[in-house]
């Protein structure tokens, strides 16, 4: 109701903020198309508005959306592009979140050593920023990239940073998760 509300009024920014919200709980709920759709709206919107933050998110979006379906070369090429306007913005936090986005598209595409570099960057910005849970998740899937490269000594000392961190946040499954 709000995104018909926002269309009829014309309020893009309100149609743009409504459809990346609507594309980010389709992803959540496993709906690509749904996700892509909202995104592609908001990216319109957050265009018109010449809006960089809404274009990152959008594409963020986007992403996402093609990843759920499977269309990984449409996920990267959105990822990246929320990845540039983030740098060229210096917004710390969304380069964080796309550069652990391209970690886990790189890992899944079987690109192990790209991986890796994508999670390194997230976690030194995600310590910087302070954000424990994010540096941790970073953490243990960049020690998935590490096993799959045969470096186990890293992997290991990736996981126990990891688990310090779930541990030092009460994060229980987290925890659980990097027990080796």
């Amino acid at each position: 109701q709000a995104l018909s509300i926002y269309e009829s009024s014309g309020d893009k920014k309100g149609i743009c903020l409504t459809s990346n919200n609507l594309s980010g709980f389709n992803y959540l709920v496993y709906n690509g198309d749904e996700a892509i759709r909202h995104a592609e709206r908001a990216l319109q919107a957050a265009t018109e508005l010449k809006a960089d933050t809404l274009q990152a998110d959008a594409y963020f979006n986007l992403g996402n959306g093609y990843y759920r379906n499977n269309d990984y070369n449409k996920a990267l090429e959105n990822h990246e592009k929320s990845l540039q306007i983030a740098e060229e913005i210096s917004d710390k936090r969304r380069i964080g979140k796309s550069a652990h986005r391209l970690g886990i598209l790189r890992f899944d595409t079987g690109e192990f050593q790209k991986s890796v570099d994508h999670y390194k960057r997230a976690i030194e910005i995600r310590k910087e920023l302070n954000d424990d849970l994010g540096a941790a998740y970073s953490l243990a899937n960049m020690a998935n990239a590490y096993t799959q490269l045969g470096k186990y000594e890293e992997a290991i000392s990736s996981y126990k940073e990891a688990g310090d961190y779930f541990r030092e946040n009460g994060h229980k499954r987290g925890t659980a998760n990097t027990l080796l």
